[in-house]
């Protein structure tokens, strides 16, 4: 099983503690639990400042573009 964690966006920074919090309790499940992976979409969405990348969403600021799904692919690999 693998747990893909919550992504940030832009149109829902205001709920980054919640997904946060839901990242970290689904991480240490994945680090407990027998061929459970967790794999971490949140922090390489990130921009040097600590906010999410503004570039890398549609013009919804919820939904990923290329960019946004280039990132989820190369996070993701190392699982497969």
């Amino acid at each position: 099983m693998l747990f893909i964690s919550a992504k940030p966006s832009v149109a829902r920074w205001k709920l980054r503690k919640k997904y946060m919090q839901l990242n970290s309790e689904l991480s240490l499940y994945a680090g407990s639990t027998a061929y459970t992976g967790f794999v971490n979409v949140w922090s390489p969405a990130m921009d040097a400042s600590g906010e999410v990348m503004k570039d890398i969403f549609l013009e919804d600021n919820l939904h990923m573009n290329a960019k946004g799904y280039a990132i989820w692919k190369k996070a993701i690999e190392p699982f497969l």
